[in-house]
């Protein structure tokens, strides 16, 4: 295996806990109070829709080409840092 398919797994692994950690957090969400599980509601469309472009920017390491790989990865990590960021913000709030 190369390290790009490595590093692919890698991504791919995060990418799946994350979703599995918003799952928990829904979950979470579903036992407040109506005001506040719409509030989270909103919260975490948001949260879904910056791990949608994290997965998309994950799509491009996948797909690039060896000159372009490096800068797709940095791109991939701040996506995946600033979706991190504020999962880590959002679960402290519920």
């Amino acid at each position: 295996m190369s390290s790009h398919d490595d590093y692919t797994a890698e991504i791919k692994a995060k990418l799946d806990a994350m979703h599995a950690s918003i799952t928990e957090l829904i979950e979470l969400t579903k036992k407040r109070d109506s005001v506040t599980r719409s509030i989270f509601c909103k919260e975490l469309q948001k949260l879904e829709h910056h791990c949608q472009l994290a997965e998309a920017k994950s799509l491009e390491v996948i797909t690039a080409s060896e000159t372009q790989r490096d800068e797709r990865v940095k791109e991939f990590e701040r996506s995946f840092a600033a979706v991190k960021r504020s999962y880590h913000y959002f679960k402290t709030q519920i």
